[in-house]
């Protein structure tokens, strides 16, 4: 008997991502907890899994995972970029 394992990601789901980011920037932003930034994806996955168990969302460990991941992951990619046309990098 094979099973098979699918998340389909809702609109509500994917809301959720921005959310995570800007508690985790707000975090990156403390200077209380400078020395603990190489545990920030940790608490991006916590964030995520509670949100998602927090709006019901079935199988919240996987949904959290995932917008635990593409909220940390959305941050780094927009970090690094520049402004079309110029040398700046863009301020995230």
């Amino acid at each position: 008997m094979e099973s098979q394992l699918s998340i389909e990601l809702t609109p509500a789901m994917l809301a959720m991502v921005p959310l995570v980011a800007a508690v985790l920037q707000m975090f990156k932003n403390l200077p209380l907890l400078e020395t603990y930034k190489r545990y920030f994806p940790i608490a991006a996955l916590a964030l995520g899994i509670g949100a998602a168990y927090l709006q019901s969302f079935p199988n919240p460990i996987l949904v959290g995972i995932v917008i635990g991941l593409t909220a940390a992951g959305s941050y780094d990619v927009l970090k690094g970029k520049t402004i079309e046309g110029t040398n700046e990098v863009a301020k995230v």
